[in-house]
């Protein structure tokens, strides 16, 4: 069956795009980008991994522990403050989709009006930001007995203000051009980018560079990338200047109501996911996070593939939902559920047999799990990795409304059941909380839906 597969792989590692011209040619041109798209991505995020992994050998050393912290913490706010685009990123994908198979001025005013509004808003989140750090009080943040360091991290943050505006921009501009089935040349982009930024912090390690410098350099790819796309669009007129106040008003203004969905997806799942080791915390204590932690990053060998696999799948529904072949997307859909339910339950089986010997390994033997979180976190990663696969389906093909209204019924209901499931029984409750109510209130809502033909392809 696996050389089967790779039989039927082969013929898309290609760079010539196949005949358009016909049906099955546009169904392969568009598996031959999704696989390049794929195949970029992982090596996107390998480099980017190697970019952090270089930072911390080549600057710990001379920074020392609190500038080290400084600069680390700095750098996480902008995964903190991503919902600050109000899901105009996310919705950006599906209307250039929609407006990349239709006639070019339709592209170029959709092109036009969502990154005017995603400018104008990036703008204003940065004016927010500084306003905002006036009445911060950063030396409870960055605690240090040291008045430089203290020093130092605000004039990071005044950096990370302007760098994370342009971010905010940059990723809007990646993510149409994911919508126009072109995301492996983003990525692309971005290794070389990544590449040069390890360049440029080896530099900066051997002159001892301030943490500013270093965080410029972190978020070099992400911000250079973007910006560089954007000018080619400008000038292959993509982007209109002369059509700005028209593609707002008809196709701006509309992403923003899209985008708002989008935002109360990721406010949920902030809440729904992202609250676990804060409820850790507050209940077991550190030594619970540290454990739940590893137990994490060990599955994420799980996961973090399947992202990489699922991830450029989204605007590949889009585009061809966008078109009407609906078989396509169905056979699309059924193909990614089977490989991430297969490759998911093989994967969780070898890591949960292997955690014990690696967590040992990890912590020194200083964190020890039990058989029944191990079991428990390896069917919860496989429930969510089928959830995430579903999401990037229901996201392709425009289903936002079912899901805001899912997402927000489970982030209310489980997080209450957290609190009191770890209260009781540790960190196996929180986990046994997530199983419950994510196959009680999101798994059993879809399959109504599905089954009565409320959501179809």
């Amino acid at each position: 069956m696996a050389r089967q597969l790779l039989t039927r792989l082969r013929q898309y590692f290609r760079l010539k795009p196949f005949d358009l011209s016909t049906p099955a040619g546009i169904d392969r041109e568009r598996n031959r980008v999704a696989l390049l798209s794929m195949l970029t991505n992982a090596a996107s995020k390998g480099t980017s991994m190697l970019l952090v992994f270089a930072g911390i050998s080549w600057t710990l050393p001379y920074l020392g522990t609190e500038r080290f912290g400084v600069w680390m913490t700095v750098l996480s706010l902008s995964v903190v403050l991503s919902f600050m685009d109000l899901g105009v990123g996310n919705a950006l994908t599906n209307q250039i989709s929609k407006a990349y198979v239709g006639p070019r001025q339709l592209l170029v005013e959709a092109y036009t009006g969502g990154l005017s509004v995603m400018a104008a808003l990036a703008l204003l989140v940065y004016f927010i930001l500084r306003v905002a750090d006036q009445f911060i009080p950063w030396e409870l943040v960055f605690k240090t007995v040291n008045p430089a360091v203290l020093a130092e991290a605000e004039h990071a943050l005044l950096v990370f203000y302007a760098l994370f505006a342009v971010q905010l921009f940059s990723n809007a501009v990646l993510r149409a051009h994911a919508g126009m089935q072109k995301a492996y040349r983003a990525n692309t982009l971005n290794i070389l980018l990544a590449l040069l930024a390890i360049l440029l912090l080896h530099f900066a390690a051997q002159k001892k560079m301030d943490v500013d410098v270093l965080l410029t350099i972190t978020l070099l790819p992400v911000c250079a990338s973007g910006f560089l796309i954007f000018a080619r669009q400008l000038y292959k007129g993509i982007y209109d200047p002369r059509c700005v106040t028209r593609s707002v008003r008809e196709h701006g203004w509309p992403v923003l109501s899209v985008g708002g969905l989008f935002l109360i997806l990721q406010i949920a799942a902030m809440v729904g996911w992202g609250a676990d080791t804060l409820v850790i915390s507050s209940i077991v204590g550190v030594g619970g996070v540290a454990a739940f932690a590893i137990a994490q990053r060990l599955f994420q060998f799980v996961s973090q593939p399947l992202s990489i696999i699922n991830a450029p799948l989204w605007p590949a529904y889009a585009n061809a939902h966008a078109q009407g072949n609906l078989a396509y997307v169905r056979q699309l859909f059924q193909r990614s559920l089977l490989i991430t339910l297969g490759f998911a339950s093989t994967m969780a089986l070898l890591v949960a047999c292997a955690a014990p010997w690696a967590i040992q390994h990890l912590s020194k033997s200083t964190v020890q799990l039990g058989v029944v979180f191990i079991v428990l976190y390896a069917m919860w990663t496989v429930i969510e990795s089928v959830g995430n696969a579903l999401g990037i389906f229901l996201n392709g093909i425009g289903v936002i409304r079912y899901q805001v209204i899912i997402s927000s019924l489970f982030a209310l209901i489980v997080l209450p059941l957290k609190i009191s499931l770890t209260y009781h029984y540790g960190i196996e409750g929180l986990v046994f909380a997530n199983i419950c109510a994510y196959l009680l209130l999101v798994a059993l809502p879809y399959i109504y839906l599905f089954r009565t033909k409320r959501i179809s392809v």
